[in-house]
């Protein structure tokens, strides 16, 4: 095959420095976000967005053109990183999601179900104070969210 070097500490400090830097970011940011919106971004959520966040296709591409003696194991770190963030973080994420309660039962509707003319409940109450669903601003003329439906 053509990735033959592979460093294992290598990639375990590089996959540790990730998870580190997307921290770094995510929390502050999200921080930040709260301390200038009226709806926050809960700490669960900072979780799932810190944790669900990784993946790195565009890192792998971008190692595919390293110049330099070290391409091969610039190649491979990055393809693992890849590996773990795409099978141990995306496989992990609905179970973390579910541990939080922050994941729907199967066949639960979605707060904007369109089978009907209400909103229901969304999870977070305060997550869709945005959607001004039949907020009497004149939508029903433009055909918006107040306008009668068309068909059954």
């Amino acid at each position: 095959g053509r990735f033959k070097v592979w460093d294992l500490r290598f990639v375990v400090l590089a996959v540790l420095f990730c998870l580190l830097g997307r921290a770094l970011h995510v929390f502050p940011l999200s921080w930040l976000s709260n301390a200038t919106r009226r709806l926050q971004i809960p700490p669960k959520m900072q979780v799932v967005i810190w944790f669900a966040g990784l993946r790195g296709a565009i890192a792998f591409a971008l190692s595919q053109n390293m110049p330099g003696p070290h391409k091969d194991i610039y190649e491979t770190t990055t393809l693992s990183i890849v590996i773990f963030t795409t099978v141990v973080c995306g496989g992990l994420t609905e179970p973390m999601l579910r541990h939080a309660g922050m994941k729907r039962a199967h066949g639960e509707p979605s707060p904007l179900d369109d089978d009907d003319d209400q909103v229901r409940a969304p999870l977070n109450p305060g997550a869709y104070e945005l959607l001004e669903v039949g907020s009497g601003d004149g939508a029903a003329g433009r055909g918006g969210a107040g306008a009668p439906r068309a068909g059954p």
